[in-house]
């Protein structure tokens, strides 16, 4: 069973079937959509850091005006799992992830 920081990973012998895909079926406004995520996900790989990028990206966007700590706050309140998991450190570094890639686009 995969822990939180272990990342996820491609099956390894799908891998040329996702290629042949990603070569041939994908529109060149997919392809960039793709690549996009990729660029904003660099570094997020584990089940634990993408659910702290949703977490934190979703409710930044629900409630615009909150502060980091009120970010923190509201996740905590969503189930006794993410009052245990989550760390402020952890959700400030995703906020500035999200900062740096928006200022990137």
């Amino acid at each position: 069973m995969a822990r939180p920081f272990d990342p996820l990973e491609l099956v390894e012998n799908r891998y040329p079937e996702l290629k042949q895909y990603l070569d041939h079926q994908l529109s060149a406004e997919n392809k960039d959509i793709l690549n996009r995520l990729d660029i904003l996900l660099g570094g997020y790989k584990s089940a634990y850091a993408l659910e702290i990028l949703a977490t934190a990206d979703y409710i930044r966007h629900e409630r615009p005006t909150f502060t980091e700590a009120e970010i923190v706050a509201e996740a905590k309140r969503w189930s006794p799992r993410k009052q245990q998991l989550l760390k402020p450190k952890h959700v400030s570094q995703a906020l500035e992830r999200l900062r740096t890639y928006e200022e990137e686009l």
